[in-house]
Order: C-alpha cells, then structure tokens, then sequence
C-alpha cells in the first residue's frame, strides 16, 4: 500500500474539506442543466446518446460541459444562462483533452510525485465515505435524547463549589468533609476561581456548564456532594443546593439547536468507538526502546541523525514508518510529543487502511471523481513543467507596459475635508457663526457633531469626489484649501464642510504596481502560449464531434 502524508483521523474527518460531484449552480444554470440530463438520460456509464464529442478516442460526455459550466459558474457570471456559446465550452473541454493526452503520452501521469497525488486524493475521498457509511448514517436523534439535552442544558443549578490546584488538596477537602466539617467552610479555603459567587453560591444555567460537569450535576439530588472532579488543571468537588427545571414553554424555540448539538456528541461518541475498534483488529508493532532513545538533545547534528535513520519504528498491518519519517514530525524530543505524533500516526494510518480496503473507487461517483481529478492534475502537471517555464517577463517589458498604459494608472484628484453634523438648521448657523469669529472647527467637532466622525476632530480624512455626497462636491468645488463653507441641508441634517487640503490628479507610481502588470503579462504570454499548444496538438489529433447534440444545446441556451 502506497504511503502518503495526509495528516487526520477518524475524529475529524467529517470536516475534511472535499470536491463533491455534485455541486449546487444558480437556479437558472441548474434548469438549463436539467434540460441536459433530460436530453442525454442518466446513465453513469458514457451511452452513445451521451457523448458529444470524441478526442483521441475518448468520449467527451454531457457530464463533462456541465462541470465545465459549473466551474464557468464560479469564476464568471452566469446568472443569465441563455445565451451561452455552449461551442466555446465544447471546444475548451476538447482543448483540455488534448493537453491529458498529451501530459499522459509524455509520462507524466507515472511519476512518484504525481503517482503519491493521486493515492491522497484517493485516500482522502475513501475516509470521507468511510466515515459517512460507519459513523454519520450510524448516528440518529431521537426526541428523547433532544429532550434529556434540554431538561439538562435550560435547567438551573445552585451549586457550591471547592476547587484546588492539585488532587492532594481536593483529597484533604473531602476527608474534612466525611470527617463532619461544613461544605460553606470548606469552599471559602479552598475558594474557586469562578466568577459571579452570591451568598447562596453559583447560580448557572446547564448550558454554560461543560458537557462533563453538566452530566454530573443534572444526576445530582439536592444537597448531594460530588466526587472530585478533574477539569483541566483544576480539582473540584461540587455540592448541588438547588436546581430549577429547564421552562416547558421553550425547548420549540431551540430544538435544532439542541439537535445539531446532540448530534455532534453523538457523532464524537461514535467515531471514538469506532476508532477503539480498528485499533482491536490492527496489527501495531512498535520498537519502543528505538522510540525511547530518541532525543534531539546535540541539537541540530542529533535532529539530523535521526532524520537519516531508516529503520522501521512501526508497523501497521505491513505499512512502516521509519525512524527518519517519524523524526521528521517531531517538534521536541520529548516523551509527551513523541507518543501524541505517534498516536497520530497510528490512528490515521489504520482508518486510511480500512477505509482503502473497501474500494470505494469502483463506485461511479468516486470513479467520476478520480477520472476528473486526474485530468486536472495533468493539466496542472503539463502547465508547470512545459508552459510555465517558456513564459518570463522582463523588467523593461513591464515598464514598457506601464508607460504605455498609464491612463489606467491615473488617480483621481483627492480632498482631505472635515465636517460638522447636527440635527437642525439653528445649531449649525451657531456653529458657523462661532467658527467665523475664529473658534477652532476640530474643537466644535469634536463637542458638537452627532456624527461617527465627531471623535476625530471631524476629518472624513482623504475623499475622493465620487466619494462624497453631491452637495458637497458642489460646495467644496468653489473652496480653497482652509476655506469653510455655508450650512449644507443634506437630507434630514445640517453640514458645514472644512476643505483642508486638495491633492491633484496623479499616476500611480510604477512600483506600486509593477506586481500587477507582471502577473497581467504572465497571463497574457501564458494564454496565448497554452492556446498554441492547443492549436498544435489539434492539427495531430482525431476529433468527432456530434454537430446534432450540440446544436440541440444551443438551441436550449437559446432560447
């Protein structure tokens, strides 16, 4: 079995990101869509009827230009379907064959690098089925359980706490309590660290309590003593004073809250069990005393000895992980990150293992997925080792660019102003009256505008004009720098405006955005190059394509 460096298990594969063969479109593209499975039929295997085109050999199928629309969808937009020049997508699909066939006669698709790519992808699509099947489908809700979930999250706890820092102290407290001493004593000795304490002691709702605490507090009778409970770092014994039942009157209102919540624990419960059970039937050797001797104190030169170490550390059912692999995931050589990375390993390992040995890949929808995966990275494959590196841009090509396309490059004029808000005509004349006898307007700003800017001395800082209201363009217009104006009635409040400074129209300076034209310009060479390519490859291949089925596609986005 091919090894690969994936890094996950069974407890959180359910959020392992993934391509998914079916992917949701805007309404308007998935009825068009639709009209294309009703006019090609359903079956998963390529039917004759299914076919519009044939590269090389290979079929180019219906499935193949709506994942080219969908893909289209994402990147443009395609709100408006009709009228789509579905040709184009045909002969882009057509392109991208071509260059499969061509990465593939070149070897590249038998390379250890791309090989590894392959089995991740395979590995990761077969974990999120495999945790699908064993652990989501096997988890259900029931009423009663959302109802436990309720009477234990909305019910109210009056709780008494004792809290330590070591379970030597929580030990020595609740032998004083058996031995007779009072609860209120002992919490006031050993105080918690928890906020909020009244005379009677914490009052809290279920929810806010952890899940471990909670469980232990809704089974509690009042006046009962708990056990010393261990919550982080912390030891505490809890005394139930009372409890008030969650209200009937509100579980409707936070039911599915309560259901995601029940079913994510579930969810948590199961994968746990179900990972106790691979590691039962695995077969896991591991050299422990290798293990042990590992250490990285000498620093570097130590680190990198082991990391050229090759011999096997574990196995799992015949897969190895060597001395130098096992090295090189360690952060520290201490005994608590070596056996946590250990762990890791072992627990990824036999849910990829297991998750492998069901073929899930012989099913249409992985097999699907794995055939499009593979001609993306080929794709991929075939730009970075062939295009890519014919394409360079020089420095004088992006000056040359950039002189000849300065227009573009043109910033328009700014102003920096300061402005004044109130809510009626009277407090603005006021103001403007003091700011004519010689009053500082950031002041006035600051003690009279009823607007965000107010702590700012009234700066809206630079504005460019399409940035600023139209009364004020037209006001600041007729204005010099330092210049206030009138009162301005904009909408429902009253202005006065402060130009401070203007800026002219200016370019932006080449280095601000000699990135962008260089990018620009790798994209135009790296476009014109591929559709070269393209156009080679298509006067050496054989191409059909079914004029009828396409005409009857465009006829759809036609109409």
């Amino acid at each position: 079995m091919l090894n690969c460096s994936l890094s996950y298990s069974i407890v959180n594969n359910h959020n392992v990101s993934h391509r998914k063969t079916s992917r949701i479109v805007c309404s308007s593209l998935f009825f068009l869509l639709s009209c294309l499975l009703l006019l090609s039929g359903c079956a998963s295997v390529p039917m004759q009827e299914d076919i519009i085109a044939i590269v090389e050999g290979d079929p180019v199928t219906r499935g193949d230009l709506e994942y080219s629309l969908e893909i289209a969808h994402r990147r443009e937009d395609l709100s408006t379907a009709q009228g789509l020049d579905i040709t184009h997508y045909i002969n882009k699909i057509i392109g991208e064959r071509l260059v499969v066939h061509e990465a593939s006669r070149m070897g590249l698709d038998t390379t250890p690098e791309f090989r590894e790519k392959m089995m991740a992808f395979l590995t990761r699509e077969s974990v999120v089925r495999l945790h699908d099947e064993e652990i989501v489908q096997k988890v259900v809700v029931t009423d009663d359980d959302i109802a436990h979930s309720y009477r234990e999250s909305y019910a109210v706890y009056t709780i008494d706490v004792i809290e330590t820092s070591s379970r030597v102290d929580a030990e020595t407290a609740l032998k004083e309590l058996q031995a007779g001493k009072s609860f209120d004593a002992l919490s006031e000795a050993y105080p918690s660290t928890m906020p909020g304490k009244r005379d009677e002691g914490y009052e809290i709702e279920g929810a806010s309590l952890t899940p471990q605490i909670r469980g232990i507090v809704s089974a509690m009778n009042k006046g009962e003593v708990s056990g010393i409970i261990e919550s982080g770092n912390r030891f505490i014994i809890i005394k139930l004073l009372e409890k008030l039942d969650a209200p009937p009157d509100h579980l409707d209102r936070v039911k599915d809250d309560l259901k995601r919540r029940v079913r994510n624990k579930k969810i948590k419960i199961r994968e746990d069990e179900y990972l106790a059970e691979l590691h039962d039937r695995a077969a896991v050797e591991i050299e422990r005393e290798i293990l042990s001797a590992i250490s990285f104190e000498g620093g570097e030169e130590a680190r990198n000895r082991w990391i050229n170490d090759n011999r096997p550390l574990a196995d799992i059912n015949g897969d190895v992980l060597t001395v130098g692999d096992f090295a090189k995931m360690l952060s520290s050589s201490s005994e608590e990150v070596k056996e946590k990375n250990l762990t890791a390993w072992i627990d990824r390992k036999i849910v990829d293992q297991e998750a492998l040995s069901r073929h899930y890949e012989k099913k249409p929808d992985l097999a699907e997925s794995l055939r499009s995966y593979e001609n993306e990275l080929l794709q991929r494959e075939f730009v970075r080792k062939v295009i890519i590196p014919e394409i360079s841009v020089s420095e004088s090509e992006a000056q040359a660019y950039y002189r000849e396309n300065m227009e573009s490059y043109r910033k328009p004029a700014r102003h920096k102003i300061q402005q004044i808000t109130v809510n009626t005509e009277k407090e603005a004349m006021d103001i403007l009256t003091s700011l004519q006898g010689g009053a500082a307007f950031s002041w006035l700003a600051r003690e009279k505008s009823t607007d965000s800017y107010a702590a700012k001395g009234g700066s809206l800082g630079w504005k460019t004009l399409g940035e600023l209201e139209k009364p004020v363009v037209k006001s600041i217009g007729n204005m010099k720098p330092g210049e206030t104006s009138e009162v301005l009635k904009i909408n429902s409040f009253y202005k006065i405006i402060r130009l401070q400074e203007t800026g002219a129209d200016r370019h932006e300076e080449y280095e601000r955005v000699q990135t962008s034209i260089k990018k620009s310009l790798f994209n135009d060479k790296y476009q014109a190059l591929y559709d070269e390519y393209v156009q080679e490859l298509k006067k050496e291949a054989t191409i059909t394509i079914d004029e009828k089925i396409v005409n009857s596609y465009e006829e759809i986005f036609h109409k």
